[in-house]
């Protein structure tokens, strides 16, 4: 298989498709970078221009408020009427809010220039004459206040606001025309860098995602080349244990040919001593036959219920030795799974301890009482077989108990005897590492 199919890209491509990736979001900072340094040049250019449209509408409000004065105040003179006294004043007021309106957005700006420092005694100036000439006439009559109308004074307090206000206004409006463009051009390069940035977004998106979804192509190959050899593996794996199911039949068939040629032998043979023979080896043939037995029943081909086979095999040995035994062989296990190559050793051994147990384990007018536990612990498995009988320690020697520790020692156990009043008991401990 490919080394494409399982997602590994040659080093080559992998690197040119970062040296692209990098030079993309190098490219795409560097728009950012430009596009914030021109939204800033853009925000404070607007900005310049609004403060030039306050300063001019300040001075405007200025001027106007004062001629909106002086005519109504005319007005009021010319004809008496006192409903022109209500506009002068408004006037008045409009003048001096445009005057702090106009300072203020100066000091904004931090301007410097004389003319500005002009403005505001000329404002009040003409403020001052307008109020006095309105006092004059109410404690002098008209004929005062024309007086100080025909000074001159404020006509020429007047006519230099207004050259003030237009020298202010045109040097304003080619403040105001220069920010304006500069605003514009800003607003052009803003739609330009964003726009770059965009096409430089959307090549490396469209970049990244044909990356992923080729390697989601060769990943999605890579996961389908793996379920075929886990369906390959799966397959194998049914056949093998078929074929070991089938093996454990054949070999549990073959032994209960065996136990019946052994049972035929049994009847015929006439010497006491070759028929105990004869009878132990069929008991060691049905252990060995009930652990195949439970491999071909179970689910796992390789692992042993070995609580069920000791529990068969303490029923049968029951049946069998029924003339020795007060009760039934009693059998305790907690549900336990070993190996094949453990479990046919142990299993050959309960039933040697059970066995020798049954038969040796009464003593004189009293039958046996045989118990089988089969227990663990944090590291062992541990077999214990007792009766309540006199005991034959010296039994031992004997073929049965030789073939207990070598049995023992090659699934890497040992075996305890312990004298027990009454009885004796057999102890087997297998370390779980050794099985």
């Amino acid at each position: 298989m490919s080394s494409v199919a399982f997602g590994v890209e040659p080093q080559v491509g992998w690197r040119r498709f970062m040296g692209r990736s990098g030079f993309a979001v190098g490219t795409v900072l560097a728009c950012f970078a430009v596009l914030f340094f021109t939204a800033e040049a853009f925000v404070r250019a607007t900005a310049d221009v609004e403060e030039t449209h306050r300063l001019q509408a300040a001075l405007a409000r200025t001027q106007q408020g004062l001629t909106d004065a002086e005519t109504a105040q005319r007005g009021y003179f010319l004809t008496g009427r006192i409903e022109f006294l209500a506009p002068s004043g408004a006037g008045r007021k409009a003048a001096l809010d445009g005057l702090t309106e106009f300072e203020r957005v100066a000091a904004e700006r931090e301007l410097h220039d004389d003319r500005l420092t002009q403005f505001r005694p000329l404002v009040e100036a003409k403020l001052a004459e307008l109020e006095e000439t309105l006092r004059l006439e109410r404690e002098r009559g008209l004929a005062a206040a024309l007086e100080v109308v025909h000074s001159g004074h404020g006509n020429e307090a007047m006519r230099r606001i207004r050259m003030l206000v237009s020298s202010l206004q045109e040097r304003e409006a080619g403040l105001r025309a220069a920010r304006e463009r500069r605003a514009r051009t800003a607003s052009v390069l803003l739609f330009l860098i964003t726009s770059a940035a965009a096409v430089v977004l959307a090549w490396l998106l469209w970049t990244v995602l044909s990356r992923l979804e080729r390697e989601i192509e060769a990943e999605a190959a890579q996961v389908r080349a793996l379920e075929r050899v886990a369906e390959e593996q799966r397959l194998a794996r049914e056949e093998r244990e078929w074929l070991l199911g089938e093996l454990h039949h054949r070999v549990k068939n073959s032994l209960q040919q065996i136990e019946g040629i052994l049972r035929l032998q049994i009847r015929e043979e006439i010497s006491d001593v070759t028929r105990d023979s004869l009878t132990n080896a069929l008991h060691r043939i049905m252990a060995i036959g009930r652990v195949h037995e439970r491999l071909y029943a179970g689910d796992r081909p390789d692992d042993v219920d070995v609580a069920a086979v000791l529990g068969t095999l303490c029923e049968e040995l029951s049946d069998v030795f029924r003339a020795f035994l007060d009760g039934p062989i009693t059998s305790r296990s907690e549900t336990i799974s070993m190996p094949i190559e453990t479990s046919i050793p142990l299993m050959l051994i309960a039933n040697e301890l059970i066995t020798n147990a049954c038969r040796h384990g009464s003593g004189p007018g009293k039958l046996a009482r045989v118990a089988a536990v089969l227990r663990q612990d944090e590291g062992s498995w541990i077999l214990e077989v007792s009766d309540e009988g006199g005991g034959r320690p010296e039994m031992a020697d004997r073929l049965g108990m030789t073939l207990v520790r070598r049995l023992a020692q090659r699934i890497g156990g040992s075996v305890v005897m312990e004298k027990r009043s009454p009885g004796l008991s057999a102890r087997v401990l297998i370390p779980r590492e050794a099985a």
